[in-house]
């Protein structure tokens, strides 16, 4: 009787990887072959990407990994790279690899770890839960970051279903990843992270998760967020950042000014009793030991004015506000409002405007009409006839439509004729025409602001007449002017419902002030 024995082959010929034609062939080689090493696998992600249309044929990298960890010559160095290589390679083509390979006793490197949780689908086990099952075997923090990324952007299964947000679970695992990565430079990450806890009203997270400071800047030069969002993130990197320079840059200092201004304090303490809510309820989600350690330090209005004064400082001790190019003049603008207006401090304004007088020259007519436009303002506020005097003595000779506008509330606060004065003597001579920058006619914003002047000293009659002479001697024809005038005396209804006689008359200040702010 014949008998036939197969033994395995011990060729001495290296493994060619190009020349193998499929996973099939590639698995009976390696069955066969004594000198197989992790080099043979180059360009397995080749012959895998090839075998994807051919279910048949990529089912066998899960043989050709049985067959390498069983092989009976090959060492255990050798093993685990050739199978952390096969695993990088195939999982994202068959995760069903990762059950295969987690009953070995295999040790997975970090490569092969981000492959698989960057292929998770995350329905049976979410990223967190894989990263917490290989945590003896990460080596780096990328690891880390991945699973950051995935409870940021979202498992597969997410993406697909459009469930991406973050709650107070995610917020916590986050948490504790960012105890083990290196500061975040990835800008994409960096802006999502900032969004997403937007979103979940929990921004005062991003104070206790590290990122690259210049990355982080680079984000909030051109990401669109509300000011108050800005101005919590910068605060944040502004308090941790020993040097200031690296993170003011122009456009910032830009930002951050026209975002001072801008704030609000009842916004402010709106959205810190939102955060306040959503930080008790991480704190529920946090081991005691972890929560001890989380206090929560609210963004008050107090804190925005604190940090403004120190980063208008900065802006002068670095000269950021020196030189001829936009960016710069764009500062000397708002370096005038946010002393003027925001902090109401003329006294420091001038004192600014006067260097710039002397040693800056760009767009010199429109810093100094930041200056005119804060002592109207001021003037409105403390109603003073002094302030108003040096406004209008500073005022240019040809007035731009805001410049008119600010006159006009200012001297009206004062005495309603003075507005009046000033609106028949320039209707006439204003465009009627709808600018595309803002949908809005001068002769419909002129006529806005008399309609103002006029509710704000409560004569409610002589300011419906203006509106309509306005309209029946075709001052105002657009739709968008008329029905802007149209809320005005809504707003006004609303207030005149007040019993509180003074308190008509604050609501009524507080709002010209806030329009006068706004030119």
């Amino acid at each position: 009787m014949l008998s036939v024995v197969f033994r395995r082959s011990f060729s001495s010929k290296p493994l060619q990887l190009s020349s193998i034609s499929s996973l099939k062939h590639l698995h009976d080689i390696v069955k066969q072959s004594s000198d197989f090493s992790p080099d043979h696998l180059t360009g397995i992600e080749e012959l895998i990407k090839k075998s994807e249309s051919d279910v048949e044929d990529l089912e066998y990298v899960r043989p050709i990994i049985d067959e390498i960890y069983r092989h009976p010559t090959l060492d255990n160095t050798v093993k685990t790279k050739s199978i952390n290589k096969l695993i990088s390679s195939g999982i994202p083509s068959d995760f069903s690899i990762y059950y295969k390979v987690k009953d070995l006793n295999h040790a997975w490197n970090d490569t092969a770890i981000i492959k698989l949780i960057d292929s998770n689908p995350g329905r049976v086990l979410s990223s967190f839960d894989l990263l917490k099952q290989f945590e003896k075997h990460i080596k780096s923090s990328e690891v880390y970051e991945k699973v950051l990324e995935k409870l940021l952007l979202g498992e597969i299964s997410e993406l697909k279903e459009g469930e991406v947000s973050l709650d107070c679970d995610k917020i916590s695992k986050i948490l504790k990843i960012s105890e083990r990565i290196d500061p975040i430079q990835d800008e994409h990450l960096i802006s999502e992270l900032i969004l997403k806890l937007e979103a979940a009203n929990a921004l005062f997270v991003f104070q206790w998760i590290p990122v690259n400071a210049i990355s982080a800047v680079n984000v909030l030069e051109t990401l669109e967020v509300d000011e108050l969002v800005f101005l919590k993130v910068f605060k944040a990197l502004f308090d941790r950042t020993d040097n200031n320079q690296d993170i003011l840059t122009k456009r910032i200092a830009v930002r951050v000014l026209e975002s001072v201004y801008e704030s609000d304090k009842s916004q402010v303490n709106n959205s810190n009793q939102k955060e306040l809510k959503t930080y008790r309820d991480l704190l529920q989600t946090m081991e005691t030991e972890e929560a001890a350690t989380r206090s929560y330090e609210t963004l008050s209005f107090d804190d925005i004015n604190s940090m403004a004064l120190e980063v208008l400082d900065n802006i002068e001790e670095l000269k950021l506000d020196s030189g001829d190019d936009i960016e710069s003049l764009r500062i000397r603008i708002n370096v005038i409002k946010c002393k003027g207006i925001f902090f109401k401090d003329m006294k420091a304004a001038l004192k600014r405007y006067h260097n710039y007088s002397t040693h800056e020259k760009l767009g010199f007519q429109d810093v100094s009409d930041a200056l005119v436009h804060s002592f109207y303002y001021n003037a409105a506020l403390e109603g003073s006839q002094e302030l108003a005097g040096i406004a209008q003595a500073l005022s240019p000779g040809d007035l731009t439509i805001r410049l008119l506008q600010s006159s006009m509330l200012s001297l009206g606060a004062l005495d309603a004729n003075n507005a009046l004065r000033i609106y028949n003597d320039y209707i006439n001579e204003v465009s009627k025409d709808l600018k595309a920058t803002n949908g809005r006619s001068s002769a419909g914003l002129l006529t806005e602001s008399l309609v103002m002047v006029y509710l704000y000293h409560q004569d409610r009659e002589f300011a419906h007449l203006m509106m309509e002479k306005a309209r029946e001697n075709g001052v105002i024809q657009h739709e968008n002017d008329i029905q802007k005038i149209k809320s005005l005396f809504k707003f006004y209804g609303d207030v005149m419902s007040l019993e509180d006689s003074e308190a008509k008359k604050r609501v009524l200040k507080s709002y010209l002030l806030e329009y006068l702010k706004s030119l």
